[in-house]
């Protein structure tokens, strides 16, 4: 039952990460290879680069132990999960101040994103040193794809008229 509960996880989660970057490469975040569809719309190409990518990221994780080894992946994952989620709370203080919220709002929201923060933090250090290097390798990998492959100029600044 364990086993079907993972592979439908996984299959979920492959179908989200591939029509993330299929999304990304529509507006121009990353190469056009992550929009190619078939003809019933599923991001195929982009399945296969990031099962590739995922598969050498198991490859670095190889133990004697299968249970390790599933352990370490797990793990892996959940900070990877995390980051976003950790940014997105760090972001929502001053995205609140341009718009239009009541004091209540803005202290009902903060208070959400803090107990969001400080259970994913506990969460992140639950999972171990290896694991948070290992994702921190994997995101700063991540971030350092995203910018050289950006080409949106409403999200790089201009350097024209800076001199």
């Amino acid at each position: 039952l364990m086993t079907l509960a993972c592979i439908g996880s996984l299959l979920g989660w492959q179908f989200t990460v591939a029509q993330v970057f299929k999304s990304s490469s529509d507006i121009g975040y990353f190469p056009r290879v992550f929009s190619r569809e078939t003809k019933s719309g599923a991001p195929v190409a982009g399945m296969l680069i990031l099962g590739g990518v995922q598969t050498l990221l198991a490859l670095m994780t190889i133990s004697p132990s299968l249970t390790k080894q599933f352990n370490s992946l797990v793990d892996l994952a959940v900070v990877t999960n995390l980051i976003p989620y950790v940014l997105s709370m760090a972001a929502l203080i001053p995205m609140q101040r341009y718009i239009n919220l009541t004091r209540g709002q803005v202290k009902f929201n903060t208070t959400i994103a803090i107990i969001g923060t400080v259970y994913s933090f506990y969460a992140l250090y639950a999972c171990g040193p290896e694991a948070m290097l290992m994702g921190a390798l994997v995101t700063f990998a991540g971030w350092t794809f995203y910018g050289m492959c950006i080409k949106d100029e409403n999200t790089v600044p201009s350097l024209k008229n800076n001199g």
